[in-house]
């Protein structure tokens, strides 16, 4: 007789999960949900740039989500963004102030109306009496629109005491700014604490009702995006966002969570259209997320041999494929500071960037639960600021200047082979999607969702269909 499963106790909460999906230029499909949130990186270079791209991407948003987004999102208990600090505080008292100003603004209405009840009244008792109705109408006119002044300027009085007492706040941004003032932070947050509520929300998130986010509030290193590359929207989620489950997406790079997808393994990442992006063929809805962080402890991409397949790659382990590309002392530097802070790491790190052939799980991609989240982020910042206090880029070309983008995907794949050897953990790894224009390999494998083809100078000379179980 088959075992009967245990049902699950209904009690238990879903877990809820905010998986950021960067943008720093406008492209198509918009990757977004309750549970897909964009965001602009590296907002604070943009200028106005980065509103004409949030208005952009807003356009294009599912209809469900242009309605209500941003803080209303935020604050909704069944939403997966919950935000911290002062933001949640002034979005607080933005709904007080409206429902004290309604209220108010419905009270003199009323006694105008209870004033001109009274004088109707009267004056159908009492005919001779017309004009007395009539002056005492106009009389309790003028008096509902003292009420109202005083209404008004009740509500200024309001918001400077709020002002007041936000800069008293204690919150975890504010105090970790103070304490790290190498990059700017300090500064930040105190301009976005005395600010005014109108202020605070346009730093939040560009206007109140964006579902459109920026890394370039509460506290944040926006304006080191081009050397920290998507590194920018982890920092902005780890100080800002409260969470059960955070993730991180590219516009271009998503993961396939479908249940056929799990039988696909492939040795580079899947390219597809941009035009065959579809949620629910792709395991991207809200619920299947949903069940699946209920399952596992960490989702990310399955293990490649590389970003693409290129034949300069071959004969490389991952340390060799980083000092063709990049420059090899950075990651000297890094393996230096590992060893020297965390030698209990020394296994995972030369098992990560010495094994051949090298299977990694590439471009910073992933979801995982909040404990291990945090974790991370603590180990990754603090090796990643200190290395950039002793390096200097003012030599380095744009695409290299991007060095602790490049070094945080070695390093996320040493902190994870760590983790997997000292705590039991349930991962998935699911099959990486690259939503790009299809563009034929001059020699080398061309691998999409149905079909492996090989190209020799440019002409096909093998195709063969993929089979989900091999």
């Amino acid at each position: 007789m088959p075992d009967t499963p245990t049902p699950k106790d209904p009690a238990t909460p879903k877990p809820r999960a905010t998986i950021l999906v960067c943008y720093h230029k406008f492209s198509t499909p918009i990757i977004a949900s309750e549970i897909l949130r964009p965001i602009i990186v590296g907002a604070a270079n943009m200028g106005e740039g980065a509103r004409s791209l949030q208005e952009k991407l807003e356009s294009k948003l599912p209809k469900n989500l242009r309605l209500g987004g941003g803080q209303q999102i935020a604050l909704d208990s069944s939403s997966s963004l919950s935000l911290r600090g002062d933001t949640i505080a002034e979005a607080i008292y933005t709904n007080a102030q409206n429902a004290d100003s309604t209220q108010t603004h419905n009270e003199a209405f009323l006694e105008m109306d209870c004033h001109a009840d009274t004088s109707a009244r009267n004056d159908r008792s009492n005919a001779p009496n017309a004009t007395n109705a009539r002056k005492s109408q106009a009389e309790a006119k003028v008096d509902s629109r003292e009420n109202a002044t005083n209404a008004r300027k009740s509500a200024k009085d309001s918001k400077r005491d709020y002002s007041a007492s936000a800069e008293s706040m204690d919150c975890h941004a504010d105090k970790s700014a103070r304490n790290d003032s190498s990059f700017g932070h300090c500064e930040r947050s105190e301009a976005i604490h005395n600010s005014s509520p109108k202020q605070a929300k346009h730093s939040f998130c560009g206007k109140a009702t964006s579902p459109v986010l920026r890394d370039d509030s509460g506290e944040n290193i926006s304006h080191l995006n081009a050397n920290f590359c998507e590194l920018t929207a982890m920092y902005w989620a780890w100080k800002n966002v409260d969470s059960s489950y955070y993730g991180l997406f590219h516009y271009r790079r998503i993961l396939d969570l479908s249940e056929q997808a799990q039988q696909i393994r492939t040795d580079y990442p899947i390219i597809v259209s941009p035009r065959s992006y579809n949620p629910k063929r792709q395991g991207l809805t809200t619920e299947n997320i949903t069940k699946l962080l209920q399952e596992y402890d960490i989702i990310l991409p399955q293990g490649y041999k590389n970003h693409y397949n290129l034949p300069c790659d071959e004969g490389l382990d991952n340390y060799g494929i980083y000092a063709h590309y990049h420059y090899a002392k950075d990651l000297d530097r890094i393996i230096e500071l590992i060893k020297s802070r965390h030698p209990e790491m020394q296994v995972a790190l030369e098992s990560t960037l010495f094994t051949y052939p090298p299977r990694w799980h590439i471009a910073n991609i992933f979801i995982m639960r909040k404990e291990l989240y945090f974790a991370y982020c603590e180990w990754l910042f603090s090796l990643l600021f200190d290395l950039s206090k002793e390096t200097d880029l003012s030599n380095y070309t744009p695409y290299q200047a991007r060095i602790y983008g490049f070094l945080s995907e070695r390093m996320f794949n040493i902190w994870l082979a760590y983790q997997r050897h000292t705590q039991t953990l349930k991962i998935l790894e699911a099959p990486m999607l690259l939503l790009t224009k299809h563009t034929k390999p001059l020699i080398g494998w061309d691998i999409n969702e149905k079909h492996k083809r090989f190209y020799l100078f440019g002409v096909r000379v093998y195709k063969k269909s993929v089979n989900p179980k091999s």
